[in-house]
């Protein structure tokens, strides 16, 4: 760390292009690391080779960060002010990639020392357009105590990634995508896309991390959709699971927003702008902004279930649990004809010790369907206090259903 290696632009003017060659199969990179510690990309441009015409010969990476061995990952790697072009015709691209396995070949390795994870990574400040998915970091699936996940590692703490134009095929796109991970921080980040597709979509994705911590924060997406199969692919702008079987885990979640989200042909799946699972022993969700996402449109039997914020607190430990000053506004499900789908506003469930669940506003929302209509639905258990005090609903019109307003 006190000796890094840099790559760095000279001077100013524009940023140097780097245009890859082509490529021999399907683990291409423009850049790779392969268990390197302490490397800096600073200030540099890079984008696929339009001569690269098909899958064999296009980038499956922009930069990766890949390891030796089980006891030799990529630490204290850098990645800043970047600009990063591939082609998403190409479903396996990915802007910026760290996985558990080697350059050779994608068999996970065993990971047995905490030199074996690629920890400490900072991504930030760049922009990454026209990948399949634009951010991948994936660590050991490791069991408990979960030592030799990836660890601290940031995304956009520093500056926001602007991450536009992904998906589009029959593979699932993630603007983000983060697991087996611990005190990440996924901050500031802005995802934006109009696509096509056939599949489930994530704008932002953090699972399978157990008792992990983590916080996410600042982000914004705005993903506009267009199914093919609108009875399966699922829509989730922002999905975090991660912190299963918290024993000691603290999970931040706020100032995030999602915003002019459209899924116009979705028939039976289901649209979670903001869903929160496990998340962990202490928890705080506040501060975010769901507001002008619509849904549905073309179908009269529009039946899937739609939740604008969703928190389920699941942890071994009870802990915790305080949601405060979100806003759930402006949002609209339409149909032809009223289906049977149901639509939750905000959604408090699960279990710990206490529950204060204050200042939230759920207004002007449009629900237009026969579905249940459950606005502030609040089951929380095993609470020693649980105080849902101050908030406000209004202007919630067009349900066909059954209504609850507050639900404790």
């Amino acid at each position: 760390v006190s000796n890094p290696i840099v790559f760095r632009k000279s001077g100013g003017g524009a940023n140097p292009l780097i245009t890859a060659g082509p490529g021999t199969g399907d683990m291409d990179a423009i850049f790779a690391v392969n268990g390197c510690d302490a490397v800096t990309f600073d200030g540099f441009s890079i984008q696929e080779n339009e001569e690269n015409t098909d899958d064999i010969t296009r980038m499956e990476w922009g930069f990766a960060l890949l390891k030796a061995s089980g006891t030799d990952g990529s630490q204290n790697i850098t990645i800043r002010n970047c600009a990063i072009t591939l082609n998403r015709e190409n479903a396996w691209t990915k802007g910026i990639y760290s996985n558990n396995h080697t350059s050779q070949e994608t068999t996970p390795l065993s990971v047995t020392t905490a030199s074996g994870a690629n920890s400490f990574l900072k991504i930030y400040n760049n922009t990454i357009t026209n990948a399949y998915t634009g951010i991948y970091i994936k660590g050991f699936a490791d069991v408990a105590p979960f030592d030799f996940y990836d660890q601290n590692n940031e995304i956009g703490k520093d500056g926001p990634n602007i991450i536009t134009s992904i998906g589009g095929g029959d593979q699932v796109p993630y603007g983000i995508y983060a697991i087996s991970q611990n005190n990440l921080k996924v901050a500031n980040n802005t995802i934006t896309s109009t696509m096509a597709g056939s599949t489930t979509v994530y704008g932002i994705l953090m699972t399978n991390s157990g008792n992990a911590s983590y916080d996410l924060y600042g982000n914004s997406v705005s993903i506009q959709y267009t199914s093919s199969d609108g009875y399966n692919a699922s829509f989730y702008p922002i999905y975090c699971d991660m912190g299963a079987g918290g024993t000691s885990n603290v999970a931040n979640i706020f100032n995030n927003t999602v915003t002019g989200c459209t899924y116009p042909t979705i028939i039976s799946a289901t649209f979670y702008a903001l869903y929160l699972y496990n998340l962990g022993v202490t928890a705080n969700v506040y501060e975010n902004i769901i507001s002008n996402n619509i849904v549905g449109f073309f179908h009269d039997e529009a039946s899937g279930p739609i939740r604008y914020l969703s928190c389920q607190k699941v942890s071994t430990v009870s802990g915790p649990l305080v949601v405060h000053d979100n806003i759930v506004t402006g949002n609209a499900r339409y149909n032809i004809e009223p289906g049977n789908g149901a639509t939750t506003m905000i959604n408090i469930s699960g279990s710990g010790t206490t529950l204060h669940a204050y200042n939230n506003t759920i207004s002007d929302n449009v629900i237009t369907s026969a579905g249940a209509a459950n606005i502030f639905y609040v089951i929380f258990s095993d609470a020693s206090g649980k105080y849902v005090y101050d908030n406000t609903i209004s202007n919630i019109s067009e349900s066909n259903g059954s209504v609850v307003g507050i639900y404790n």
